[in-house]
Formats: structure tokens, sequence, C-alpha cells
């Protein structure tokens, strides 16, 4: 049968915790508090038998994408949660802002074009200079986040996404790598901000769709070795409990580079209080 691993509010971790440890609620809490002493380490130690029967595999990770709407989700909601490259790449609501804007992206070649100039953005070609000029740092920036960086991403939990830093609440992150690029981005960055929603748009994924280094583990290739399952099952107890019990930091997922959400795996979309 399979569990739902949902760390997205403490209510929703200590939910998790009854569930898949078979414990009542003041059962929970004494071990935790009492015989534990309030340790997550010793609380994993301690219970982690109590997920032998679970087949990681079974487990649907919950998450939540935070997006700047234009279209109040209809987009995702149609075509799922995808990656960096597929937007630039295909008729997207990115890609046609952009191309209003002056700029395109040849994904397959590796390439930007502005206002019909053509830049290289082959990441390997620059990464590796001892000198660049600031045109070329520019570019090396944008192609990393392109070649590289493009999976699509979530949090698991978070008590502010806003401290996250770069006001992806309020115009698509990669957006901001684009403003020296041309001063008509700057137009489209305030277009966006000013038309936008904000947005949580809420979706599962399993165990084969996730990056393994979001689980800290270094291999990233699969099959799940039994250790990697074994380990996957202490990270997901600690996380748990330490959501469940106390006030823990944000938490990302990472979604493989040729994978992505698709619409029946989006639970829904919850539009952004102005103070979250």
């Amino acid at each position: 049968m399979g569990v739902d691993f949902n760390i997205t509010t403490s209510n929703a971790a200590y939910d998790f915790l009854l569930d898949v440890l078979g414990l009542y609620a003041g059962e929970l809490i004494m071990e935790y508090l009492v015989d534990c002493s309030g340790n997550v380490d010793m609380f994993v130690e301690r219970n982690l038998h109590r997920l032998a029967h679970l087949d990681i595999f079974d487990v649907r990770f919950i998450a939540y994408h935070v997006t700047a709407s234009l279209d109040d989700c209809e987009e995702i909601k149609r075509t799922g949660i995808r990656n960096l490259r597929y937007v630039l790449s295909h008729n997207t609501m990115l890609s046609n802002f952009l191309d209003r804007g002056g700029i395109q992206f040849d994904i397959e070649n590796r390439a930007m074009l502005v206002d019909g100039d053509r830049f290289n953005i082959d990441y390997d070609s620059y990464r590796n200079r001892q000198l660049r000029t600031p045109e070329e740092k520019l570019l090396e920036n944008i192609a990393h986040r392109v070649c590289y960086d493009f999976c699509v991403d979530g949090f698991l939990t978070s008590d502010d996404v806003k401290r996250y830093g770069t006001d992806i609440d309020k115009r698509p992150e990669f957006i901001l790598k684009l403003i020296k690029v041309s001063p008509k981005v700057k137009e489209l960055d305030e277009f966006w901000r000013s038309n936008s929603k904000p947005y949580k748009v809420y979706f599962y994924v399993t165990a084969d769709q996730i990056h393994k280094f979001t689980f800290n583990l270094n291999n990233n290739y699969l099959p799940y070795s039994a250790y990697e399952q074994e380990q996957i099952k202490r990270w997901m107890l600690g996380w748990a409990v330490d959501r469940a019990f106390n006030t823990c930091g944000d938490l990302y997922i990472y979604i493989r580079d040729h994978k992505y959400v698709p619409p029946e795996q989006i639970i829904n979309c919850e539009l952004m209080n102005q103070d979250e």
C-alpha cells in the first residue's frame, strides 16, 4: 500500500509519522519527547525498524512548486511542470514572452539569440577559462542555468518561501538571469511582476523521478541500492519528526533532468497570501 511522505506542514508531518509508524498520537509524543528526550537522531535509531515494511518506490513524495502565474496556472494544469530547457524550446508562455523582447533560445545548439545576434551558451566552453570578459561571465551564468541547472524543483517544506531570495513568487527566476542582456528584459520583468499572481503548485512524485542528491546521496543514477533505500528511510523519518516537533529549515526537491511533473500528478494550485 502506498504512503504519502508529506512534510509541507508540521501537521502533515505529524500525520505521516502516525501513519507510517503505526503509533497513536499519545505514543508518538511520549516516544519523541520522553523516551528520546526530543533527540531526532535517537528517535530515528529507535524507530527505523518500523519502516522495514516500507517500499520507497510505493511512496508519493508531496511537494510544491512556487510560481508567478499570468494565467492562474492554466498552462501548468494542461502541460505539467516542465524543466527550463523544455519551457525555453517549446511554445510556452515564457518562451513567447521572451520572444516579444527579442530573445530566443536554440537549446540543441546551445545558443541564445538577442535581437537577431547569436551568443554562445555552451557552458563547457566557459567554465575552464582563466580570463573572461564581463560579457562572457554573463553568458557563462546563463549557460550554467540552461545546460546544468535546468531541472524542475520545489519545496518539500518551508516556513517562508520568500527567504529563498530571488522573488520566485513574482516572476520566473530565469528572467533575473537575463536582466543585463537587454533593456527590454527589465520591461518584461516589470510587466510580469505587475500582472502575475503567486501560486503554490502542489504535486507528488515517486523516487524514480527524483534526483538522488535530494536525499543527500552521491551516486545520482538508478537503480537505488539496498543501502540507499535504507538511507532514504532514515532521511524521511528524520525530516518528518523534525518538521512535526521543531522549526526546521527549508528542504528542496529536485526532479531528474529527463523527468517532469505531468498534469495527473498535480494535486492543486493554491493562490498564495500576500504575507506568505
